[in-house]
C-alpha cells in the first residue's frame, strides 16, 4: 500500500513542448492560455502538500503550502471533468476552474496514486458530497 500523505511537489520542465502561455502584458488571451499559464507557475514553485482528510487518496481537502509561507484549501471534487476548489483569490476571480496550488495538488496525487489517478481521469465521480451550510441567525440575514 501506498501512502502519500505529504509531499513536497517541484516539477522539473519537461521535455515536451511548450504549450502556448500568454505574455503577462497581453490582454488577448484564450482561456487554454491562462490555463497553461497557471500550470507554468506550478512547475516553477515548490508546494508542499497534505491531505486533511487521508481516508480518501483523491477526493478530499488537501493543503498547499506555498514557498512564501502561505496555505491554501484545495478540494478536488472530479479528476476527469477538472472539477476543484481552491480558496485563493486568483481561483476564485479568474472563472478558469483551476490555479497553481490546484495543478500542484493533481501533481502530487499523481506522483503518489500514478493507477489511481490514471482511472478517475477515465471516469467521472458518481457520488456526490453536500456539506450543509451552517444556520443562519436573524441578524445576518
Amino acid at each position: 500500500m501506498i501512502v502519500c500523505m505529504e509531499s513536497k511537489v517541484k516539477l522539473k520542465k519537461s521535455p515536451k513542448p511548450k504549450a502556448s502561455i500568454p505574455s503577462p502584458c497581453n490582454w488577448r488571451t484564450t482561456d487554454e492560455g491562462e490555463i497553461n499559464h497557471r500550470r507554468e507557475r506550478d512547475r516553477n514553485e515548490l508546494f508542499k502538500i497534505s491531505n486533511l482528510t487521508p481516508r480518501n487518496p483523491v477526493f478530499s481537502i488537501f493543503k498547499a503550502h506555498s514557498g512564501s509561507g502561505l496555505k491554501y484549501s484545495v478540494e478536488i471534487r472530479d479528476v476527469k471533468n477538472r472539477q476543484f476548489y481552491c480558496d485563493c483569490v486568483d481561483f476564485r476571480i479568474n472563472g478558469l476552474g483551476t490555479f497553481k496550488h490546484v495543478e500542484a495538488v493533481r501533481q502530487h496525487i499523481q506522483r503518489c496514486f500514478l493507477q489511481l489517478f490514471l482511472t478517475l481521469k477515465k471516469r467521472a465521480r458518481q457520488e456526490l458530497n453536500w456539506f450543509p451550510m451552517p444556520p443562519t441567525t436573524q441578524s445576518e440575514a
